[in-house]
């Protein structure tokens, strides 16, 4: 007999809806959009930024993108960065079934082990045994 997903808990379902019901949402002074088709990270000890920018080019003939215009950064903690990718995750999901494989180009493929040695150098312990 397959095994039965648990149902949320109605009470902190409503509980949590009736919280985001009374919240007021405004916008900052400084609140702008942006478009971003290129960013990168700066990690921290127990934070993260991200830096959003727009591939553009200098005024010529020529239209190739040879300048990074940094738009915004964001920093946030590492729990609200899992929280985000969560949400981020979901939705690829969702688009993923509905229209299809949402494809990276090669040179924007994750180096992991890059990313394993920045966060190394932040002196952390680490839970890896070597």
């Amino acid at each position: 007999m397959p095994e039965q997903q648990k149902s949320p808990d109605l009470a902190q379902t409503a509980s949590v809806a009736a919280a985001i019901a009374s919240l007021t949402f405004t916008r900052s002074a400084d609140y702008k959009a942006i478009y971003s088709n290129f960013f990168r990270t700066r990690v921290g000890a127990g934070e993260i930024t991200v830096i959003f920018s727009r591939i553009t080019h200098a005024p010529s003939i020529g239209v190739a993108g040879n300048i990074i215009e940094e738009q915004a950064e964001v920093t946030m903690s590492w729990p609200q960065l899992k929280m985000l990718e969560q949400v981020l995750r979901g939705f690829i999901d969702v688009t993923e079934q509905e229209v299809g494989e949402i494809s990276i180009p090669t040179a924007f493929k994750i180096d992991l082990e890059g990313q394993r040695t920045v966060v190394r150098s932040l002196g952390l312990p680490s839970r890896v045994k070597e």
